[in-house]
């Protein structure tokens, strides 16, 4: 996987971050929301065990779901080394010069991707 998830990730949350040094970036709206989903979809990834699936496959017609006991496989190892890799990204990113809607997108992506890793009970 080797980072794919994080670069696709990190060209979402830092869109136009290679523009030119005079403009800001800016996330738009819509982005914003996809990256919010995302991260959604992470903590969910680390704090719930889904229920096993069910139903039929079998067969090897490639139509069967495998079961996965997400605490036990390598799923929250690798949701958690691609969030600490995409906050290091969005940190480098605060430090360039962003529109205040992606700058305050950003600063709360950094809040709940902490919030994922250590959350608080």
């Amino acid at each position: 996987m080797k980072r794919i998830v994080t670069a696709t990730l990190t060209t979402l949350l830092v869109a136009g971050q290679a523009a030119v040094s005079s403009a800001r970036a800016e996330i738009a709206a819509y982005r914003r929301n996809l990256q919010r989903g995302y991260l959604e979809r992470m903590d969910w990834l680390m704090t719930n065990d889904p229920d096993p699936p069910t139903g039929g496959g079998g067969g090897g017609g490639g139509g069967g779901n495998t079961r996965v006991d997400v605490s036990q496989s390598d799923i929250r190892p690798f949701v958690r080394g691609e969030l600490e890799a995409t906050k290091t990204d969005i940190e480098a990113a605060l430090n360039g010069r962003l529109d205040q809607a992606t700058r305050y997108h950003l600063r709360d992506a950094v809040v709940r991707i902490d919030d994922i890793l250590e959350p608080q009970d």
